[in-house]
């Protein structure tokens, strides 16, 4: 009885933490995201970051985002999230969109479990009325 107490009392202390059995790639990761303005206007500014769970606010947050300004229609850019600069909480990652005319549209994607980025990158393209997810990759285990 007491193996099984204590096993299930480690488990659960195990769970709330990262590890340190789990590999260095995977605990220094970050998600790499690739956005693509298709919309036929030119973006004022768009916000990429990780929207987690804050206890004391009892409600999700922006923890960590990168803000891109100015971005012409037809171009790209490429910005990263790094986990380091994560609480340990669940959450997934939130896009942002705010056309020059105010328009503003949004997104979520990516899950992120105690921390940890679970995805490699995310390709987006964002058109005048909606923000496709054209494709992700998992970081490999």
């Amino acid at each position: 009885m007491k193996k099984i107490f204590s096993i299930s009392i480690l488990s659960f202390i195990c769970s709330c933490t990262v590890p340190e059995f789990i590999p260095e790639y995977f605990k220094n990761s970050e998600l790499k995201a690739t956005f693509k303005n298709n919309s036929g206007q030119e973006i004022k500014s768009l916000t990429f970051g990780a929207e987690q769970y804050v206890k004391k606010l009892k409600n999700y947050k922006l923890t960590d985002s990168v803000v891109v300004f100015n971005l012409k229609s037809g171009d790209s850019t490429t910005v990263k999230i790094d986990e380091r600069n994560l609480n340990g909480n669940d959450g997934s990652f939130l896009v942002k969109v705010v056309f020059q005319n105010n328009k503003k549209i949004k997104s979520g994607c990516c899950y992120l479990t105690t921390g940890m980025i679970l995805y490699k990158y995310a390709n987006f393209e964002i058109s005048k009325d909606t923000i496709l997810i054209k494709n992700t990759q998992l970081h490999k285990f």
